[in-house]
């Protein structure tokens, strides 16, 4: 709360936070001094901040022993009007205020989180034309698909929360394109864009993508895999299972290597998987 408050006014003022640490060990040490003289634990709060700063009062540090002094006499002359105060009554003052919202807000993002973690965004791809850069065909409406060629963008590192789901997702885009270019010459081609990390989960799905692609003719070939991703692809043999002439560098060098293939055996699929680019 302290770190959100100092960086909520340091954009407002216009000043940097150098060190977020240093706030806790300043936070921190006050409460240990204090708890030996049987203090309450202290932190910054937000209404307090922005009232201060509301009338200017911390221009000089005098507004600091101003707001000791009167909360000294609070605790020692007022709190007694509070004794015969309802306690539904102080339980809503305190169930209402900004801590519960806080935590209401945070398990909301939390779960946003998860979400978009087991179920990655897909997006299917086109070329801008006269680039080599592939991009969302929904939000980029100039891009168009290469003919006989499927490019699939997941949002997420293939992780054990949903390896089994890209796998699934996968193989229903392989077959819907199957559908669909039913009796056609053209071969088929589907990358996945990016992928800056993969566990044993994802490595184990990848296996099992390529044995189900493989019994129906689909060669599977990576393209700029992340350094990460590289290691654990060597380390798990996978590498050396779909070939180490299959991993290339760019889209584009996946794309030219593909294309002679496209004349030369039109009935043969292959399916390529762009990672970490």
């Amino acid at each position: 709360e302290v770190t959100a408050i100092g960086r909520t006014f340091a954009y407002m003022k216009d000043y940097q936070l150098d060190d977020g640490n240093k706030e806790m060990v300043a936070l921190e040490t006050m409460n240990v001094v204090g708890s030996l003289t049987s203090c309450y634990v202290a932190t910054g709060k937000l209404k307090n901040k922005l009232a201060a700063d509301l009338y200017s009062c911390y221009q000089t540090a005098v507004s600091n022993i101003v707001l000791s002094v009167v909360v000294l006499l609070t605790l020692e002359f007022m709190t007694p009007l509070f004794k015969y105060t309802p306690n539904a009554i102080l339980w809503v003052i305190y169930a209402l205020n900004v801590k519960a919202s806080l935590v209401h807000f945070v398990s909301i993002s939390f779960a946003k989180i998860l979400l978009q973690v087991t179920r990655p965004r897909t997006a299917i791809l086109g070329k801008i034309p006269r680039t080599t850069v592939y991009r969302n065909i929904q939000q980029y409406p100039e891009a168009s698909k290469i003919p006989g060629v499927l490019i699939v963008r997941v949002d997420s590192a293939i992780y054990f929360s949903n390896s089994n789901y890209v796998k699934q997702r996968t193989l229903r885009w392989f077959m819907d394109e199957e559908e669909q270019e039913k009796g056609d010459y053209r071969t088929k081609i589907q990358f996945f864009i990016p992928l800056t990390d993969i566990d044993t989960s994802g490595i184990q799905a990848f296996q099992e993508l390529h044995s189900s692609l493989e019994k129906k003719g689909v060669e599977l070939v990576l393209a700029n895999p992340g350094p990460a991703v590289t290691d654990k692809l060597y380390a798990s043999s996978f590498a050396n299972t779909i070939g180490e002439d299959k991993i290339f560098l760019t889209v584009a060098e996946v794309v030219a290597y593909c294309s002679p293939k496209l004349v030369e055996d039109p009935c043969k699929i292959y399916m390529n998987f762009v990672v970490g680019e």
